[in-house]
């Protein structure tokens, strides 16, 4: 187990911009997923981490020991990758078996610490298979098993469930929660996928343009999003956004969409000296759209029955927005009806258009 720390990490390739001084301490022991769209620059911290890239300034300590010019073998973390990388000329025990041979440990050790790893991960019968006669998920395991079996201070992991299908993700994610747990190692996961990072993680970073967007527990990041963008890109469905616009009238600000002043309770919020009127989104998760007698005017669209819930399409009246409300079975709504829409209680947001900054809620 370890501590890590990245002090104003910077790569860029050519004009490319890659990472854009990332700093971050993360704990011994902890879960820690870095979560993005291609490209945000993740996986180029990752690699950095491992010793496969050098950043162009900032450093890697590791137990507050510098590391930054340190090469891989000497960092003391393993690797898992996407692909997997398994030699398919081995046998599962031989592959989960190389990197201990690497270390030249007695042949009576290995063959002990490969059949404990195999039953942890539920592998043992596979051990005298090779990987092309097994399934991915079980490749998958034996990845994770050349990983754990030499009990390094870290555990890296990039995008390692992503070419597993849906039901083999949802169950390997509680693999993977487990078997940290259980070993207690600091683990620092690569993902595009924010349902594994809301599940896995103790903390996660959102990555926009090579920059943490946002730094985070996952229920902070749903509940208490900083800007539109990690605001839309945690949640599914994503968040509603709407056009709207705060007018000052004289005591605090209104919430205008198109010509309807909407009555929401902004107590507290105020608006920069001498501005009148301003651009910004309301934002509302479709779980806290709710329907109402009077409010925004729309029409339903489109709905979509999901077995244990129901997803609506409502296009505002005299707006290009289309707002999604996520709601239960029982919902009678159906396609042409006209309805009146407003937040759930106090479950909205406000965001500056300018600089797509929260503006409301004034906390977290």
């Amino acid at each position: 187990m370890a501590k890590l720390r990245l002090e104003n990490i910077v790569r860029n390739f050519g004009k490319v911009k890659g990472v854009f001084d990332i700093s971050v301490d993360i704990d011994d022991g902890e879960f820690f997923v870095m979560l993005g769209p291609s490209g945000c620059g993740k996986t180029t911290t990752l690699r950095i981490i491992a010793g496969l890239e050098t950043p162009d300034s900032g450093k890697v300590f590791l137990d507050e020991k510098e590391i930054t010019d340190f090469p891989p073998r000497e960092r003391d973390m393993a690797m898992v990758f996407q692909n997997y990388a398994l030699y398919p000329f081995l046998t599962v025990a031989g592959n989960i078996a190389f990197p201990l041979k690497k270390r030249k440990i007695p042949p009576s050790q290995i063959q002990e610490k490969v059949e404990e790893v195999a039953k942890v991960l539920g592998i043992s019968n596979l051990l005298e298979m090779k990987p092309g006669q097994i399934s991915g998920g079980q490749r998958q395991r034996v990845a994770l098993g050349r990983a754990i079996v030499r009990e390094p201070s870290l555990f890296l992991m990039d995008e390692p469930l992503s070419n597993l299908d849906a039901k083999l993700r949802t169950s390997m994610r509680g693999e993977l929660k487990r078997i940290q747990k259980n070993y207690g190692t600091t683990t620092i996961y690569v993902t595009h996928d924010q349902v594994e990072a809301m599940t896995l993680a103790d903390r996660v970073a959102v990555m926009n343009n090579g920059i943490f967007a946002q730094l985070d527990s996952p229920l902070e990041i749903y509940n208490m999003p900083k800007d539109t963008f990690v605001a839309t890109f945690v949640g599914d469905p994503k968040m509603n956004m709407i056009p709207a616009e705060l007018v000052n009238n004289g005591k605090g600000p209104n919430l205008k969409i198109g010509d309807t002043i909407v009555d929401l309770d902004l107590s507290g919020l105020s608006m920069p000296s001498g501005v009148q009127s301003m651009d910004v989104s309301l934002g509302i998760r479709p779980e806290d759209v709710k329907i109402v007698e009077r409010g925004l005017n729309g029409k339903v669209v489109v709905t979509q029955n999901l077995g244990k819930s129901k997803i609506e399409h409502i296009q505002l009246s005299g707006s290009n927005a289309e707002v999604i409300r996520m709601t239960g079975v029982e919902s009678d709504l159906d396609s042409g009806q006209s309805v009146s829409i407003m937040p759930n209680e106090s479950k909205f947001y406000i965001f500056d258009s300018a600089n797509e900054k929260r503006i409301w809620p004034l906390t977290g």
